[in-house]
């Protein structure tokens, strides 16, 4: 089968490639993508016959442009997924598609963090992780006086590689 390779496209941007399939026989043949979009769709894969037509008929020697697109809303790991098309309705593989949706997603370790009981005029420290999950170098910066005056978090900024962590520190 063919390869089509879209690319690692950033979040929010889109990849358009057409492939022409074709009709070699003699015969009218009748064609379906419906599964394949359905399949390809949790990929933000968009697969169209032009029209936006996922089913019709191609006659003898006849061309037709299926288009894909690739409009990914968030970060997807790489993938290889085969485009299985219906002819006449029996499963034909027609080609390989194969991409990524590369994006920056900065986590914290926990969601919240217990202090417990403190005694006035007293300081707890805690560390919190802070991981980058994502695919690019990213920069953090935290506003100092959203914390403030009970909180302090050190460090105030940062930058993190891909998959690369640091420690926060956060003191009541």
């Amino acid at each position: 089968a063919q390869q089509l390779n879209l690319g690692a496209v950033p979040v929010y941007q889109q990849v358009a490639r057409q492939v022409n399939l074709i009709n070699r026989s003699r015969r009218a043949v009748d064609i379906d993508l419906r599964d394949a979009a359905a399949q390809l769709a949790q990929k933000s894969v968009l697969l169209s016959l032009g029209g936006g037509s996922l089913e019709g008929q191609l006659r003898p020697r006849e061309s037709r442009p299926l288009e894909v697109r690739f409009a990914p809303s968030a970060r997807i790991r790489p993938f290889s997924e085969p485009v299985v098309l219906k002819v006449c309705s029996l499963p034909r593989p027609m080609l390989v598609l194969s991409g990524a949706c590369v994006a920056m997603d900065l986590q914290l370790e926990m969601d919240q963090i217990s202090f417990g009981q403190a005694t006035l005029n007293s300081r707890i420290t805690r560390r919190l992780m802070l991981q980058n999950m994502g695919d690019m170098p990213s920069t953090f910066r935290m506003e100092k006086d959203r914390f403030a005056p009970d909180f302090s978090v050190t460090p105030l900024e940062g930058y993190l590689q891909a998959n690369e962590d640091t420690n926060l520190e956060i003191t009541f």
